[in-house]
């Protein structure tokens, strides 16, 4: 991989964030499969696409430590706190930071690598908003599934045919309440 010490911050930043586009994108199939899995319920194979995701949710995580690092290298180049810095905010006052090969260039890539992650993390969203709907209808036909096979013998009132009340029994397979 690339040594990020040997780099100056802003070109640090800037590999992290291609680097945290790429693994965002690596998300997007799992979480489709995940719709297609979800569709033919087998949870096996949502539990292994899980596991992936896991393994690349602390790839991101170390990440985030390192961009950490760097956006505090350009907050101390800047004289600024790091905390009060966006990547707007780097991208419009690197200029006054660096002047070693810093341009216009380099900048418009920072900004395409945030738009590409931006974007990314919205599709993985909207994904996993369409496998929460699906999540959600299963887990309702299963409780209705549920209480419908379990429902009890309790005492009901019918009416008969001639119009008066009447006990009946209500059938069910089990002798369980849930």
């Amino acid at each position: 991989g690339i040594l990020m010490l040997d780099l100056s911050p802003p070109v640090k930043l800037l590999s992290i964030f291609e680097k945290e586009a790429e693994l965002y994108s690596k998300f997007l199939d799992p979480s489709r499969q995940k719709t297609e899995v979800l569709i033919n319920g087998d949870v096996r194979e949502l539990g292994n696409i899980t596991k992936n995701e896991l393994v690349l949710i602390e790839s991101v995580g170390e990440l985030e430590e390192t961009r950490e690092q760097a956006v505090s290298e350009i907050a101390c180049g800047m004289g600024v706190e790091a905390s009060s810095l966006t990547i707007s905010s780097i991208i419009d006052n690197l200029d006054k930071a660096w002047d070693k090969g810093w341009d216009k260039a380099w900048a418009e890539k920072l900004k395409k690598a945030r738009a590409n992650i931006l974007c990314t993390i919205e599709e993985i969203r909207k994904t996993n908003m369409r496998n929460k709907v699906l999540i959600d209808a299963s887990l309702e036909y299963i409780d209705f599934s549920l209480n419908l096979l379990s429902s009890t013998n309790d005492k009901g009132i019918n009416y008969s045919r001639d119009g008066k009340e009447g006990n009946s029994e209500k059938l069910s397979l089990f002798d369980v309440k849930l």
